[in-house]
């Protein structure tokens, strides 16, 4: 009998952390494959005649001018940092002669697809468009769809957040302010939260290729712009329930599960991933575009039973752990998913992906130390941010989904809102919840025009 419970136990742990079966069966098989089966959500906006043309408008394509600084990520300062190259940077344009700016940044190994989505109902920058803002779609270093492809760097895909928070973000943010003579909103997505984070500190490379804050460059960016809204930003690794306390706070029910991520923390400390990651040239992510589209159609005979039976089959990923860790099934329209996959998707580098391994292994978000070094080296802190009275005096509008799995509300609020909330008690920050949201279907679910979309836009248009 007691065998018997004691197996029953493992099953139901086992089939709550890891899906039943059928689900293990299916992840392991098929990973972060999303062509499910689905109708396509249709959205309200789209419906209203005035939003026809932001629809049906092609944007431009408009470059910035980065730097690309060839820097020493071994734990070792450079004797003298040597000269920059130049860098274009591609911006998508959705024109509005005389209004207001908004710029919207991408987030890790994403592209200007999570903010305009090929299925148009769903795009962020053409929704703002229709409200009668002046849209600007940035693409950091080597990511972009066709047309508007920024350029990638020589050599190995080794960049970090303080190449994007010091060269490619102050690059797209002056040439939108530049162009238009006015001073923008910043939209950011996941990463971008904490390459924002970096700009507004005033981060410059020192002679010896070290970030250090500069307190004028601060003053003067928050006087650039007119507020900053993140979306699942990414202000630190925490969880409510996180594995090294599983004793004391166990996960005991659904919402404590999507509170927690136990994979990513074990990931992130796997001393064989640590070695070998750094290690990679680049992290391609296009055979999961190739995983999605299998053609299996063009199998002679049995093609089409095989393609259909595939669609079916894969449905079940929305709702297995692996697939959890980005979306929320209940949130997510397949379609939009598909798509997503298909061309919204770049590869990244391993550096940066170590850097965000050792913000969870050090509890902090740092400048980019190799992990062998451990967490007491020196390096510029981006906790400090958060707590500058002069860097946060600028409106922030914070978003977070209860759902999320990466970004979880937990951190955004107590490491982003509530730190610059008490640094700051004057100035307008607000912090905002998402119910029933992940980390990607946020942008792009089915509540996310009524959720995301009009508040946004409503928070803006009241502030300028």
């Amino acid at each position: 009998m007691i065998r018997t419970r004691a197996h029953a136990l493992f099953t139901k742990l086992c089939c709550h952390f890891f899906g039943t079966p059928s689900q293990i069966l299916i992840s392991l098989i098929l990973p972060l494959s999303t062509l499910f089966a689905g109708e396509t959500v249709q959205a309200h906006w789209e419906e209203n005649p005035a939003s026809w043309d932001s629809l049906d408008i092609e944007p431009t394509r408009e470059e910035a001018l980065s730097w690309y600084h060839s820097r020493r990520l071994d734990g070792h300062a450079e004797e003298v940092l040597p000269a920059p190259l130049p860098l274009r940077l591609a911006l998508k344009h959705f024109p509005r002669a005389g209004a207001q700016p908004v710029l919207l940044v991408h987030g890790l190994s994403q592209n200007d697809r999570g903010l305009d989505s090929r299925l148009k109902q769903y795009s962020f920058a053409r929704y703002l468009h229709a409200q009668g803002f002046d849209v600007w779609v940035g693409n950091l270093r080597n990511s972009g769809t066709p047309g508007f492809e920024s350029e990638t760097p020589p050599g190995p895909q080794h960049w970090t957040v303080e190449d994007y928070a010091i060269d490619d973000f102050p690059a797209l943010v002056n040439y939108v302010a530049d162009r238009t003579r006015q001073r923008p909103f910043l939209i950011g997505h996941s990463l971008a939260a904490w390459i924002m984070d970096g700009w507004l500190a005033g981060l410059e490379f020192n002679s010896h290729g070290i970030a250090v804050a500069n307190p004028l460059r601060a003053a003067a960016r928050r006087n650039r712009i007119q507020g900053i809204i993140t979306v699942a930003g990414l202000y630190n690794l925490r969880w409510e329930h996180m594995l090294a306390d599983w004793k004391r706070n166990p996960i005991e029910n659904e919402a404590d599960y999507y509170h927690s991520n136990y994979e990513l923390e074990l990931l992130a400390r796997s001393e064989a991933l640590s070695w070998i990651v750094p290690r990679l040239p680049s992290l391609p992510l296009n055979w999961i575009d190739s995983l999605v589209h299998l053609p299996l159609s063009s199998i002679p005979f049995i093609g089409h039973r095989l393609d259909r039976a595939y669609a079916k089959f894969s449905s079940h990923l929305i709702e297995s752990p692996l697939f959890n860790l980005f979306y929320y099934a209940p949130n997510t329209d397949p379609e939009m998913v598909r798509t997503h996959v298909e061309d919204g998707m770049e590869s990244i580098s391993p550096k940066l992906l170590e850097q965000i391994a050792n913000a969870y292994v050090c509890g902090r978000r740092s400048e980019y130390h190799p992990n062998s070094l451990g967490c007491e080296v020196p390096g510029y802190d981006y906790t400090q941010v958060r707590k500058d009275a002069v860097a946060m005096q600028v409106p922030q509008l914070l978003i977070a989904g209860d759902r999320d799995r990466l970004a979880s509300a937990y951190q955004i609020e107590n490491f982003g809102y509530e730190p610059a909330r008490k640094t700051t008690r004057n100035v307008d920050i607000t912090f905002r919840v998402m119910s029933g949201a992940g980390h990607l279907d946020i942008l792009g679910g089915k509540n996310t025009e009524e959720e995301i979309f009009k508040p946004v836009a409503e928070w803006m248009q009241a502030r300028h």
